[in-house]
């Protein structure tokens, strides 16, 4: 009988010590997982302020050569009907716009487009829809500047 005893309190000790373990385990776990969360979000931290930086570092001359091709395109009243004449026109225009300007063409639905360039806040958007043609500038200021054409035979 003090056999059977002794083996159940060795039982119940390597069982204690067991979920011991466990839970030291687990807690281990936890805090690798937060802290792997908490450099992730360092990153994440520093990766934004970096894109401030960058914005912020845009020279005000290159933001007024911006407005003032911008200020140029809307002068122009260009009626394109295919996609492919605006990536012609999208890289005509990029290449006299400042060094970080970026653009893309986006293809929407019914043969709907528009091409975007922009820059830190400032952008410039010329949208072929199926009533006519629109640009859409926002200049340094925050300030947006729109000019349109309709297309004949358009509902108004």
């Amino acid at each position: 009988m003090l056999k059977l005893l002794l083996l159940l309190l060795i039982f119940i000790c390597v069982y204690a010590l067991w979920m011991v373990m466990q839970k030291v385990q687990k807690k281990q776990r936890a805090v690798q997982r937060s802290s792997s969360y908490l450099i992730n979000n360092q990153h994440v931290a520093q990766a934004d302020v970096q894109k401030k930086e960058f914005k912020d570092s845009i020279h005000p001359d290159q933001k007024r050569l911006f407005d003032d091709m911008a200020q140029l395109f809307l002068q122009q009243y260009y009626c394109l009907t295919e996609i492919q004449q605006g990536q012609v026109l999208q890289q005509e225009w990029l290449s006299k716009m400042p060094l970080r300007t970026v653009t893309e063409i986006r293809q929407l639905d019914l043969g709907e487009w528009s091409i975007v360039w922009s820059l830190a806040q400032q952008s410039l958007e010329y949208y072929v829809g199926t009533y006519g043609w629109f640009y859409t500038h926002v200049d340094l200021n925050g300030v947006e500047h729109r000019n349109e054409i309709r297309q004949p035979g358009k509902l108004s």
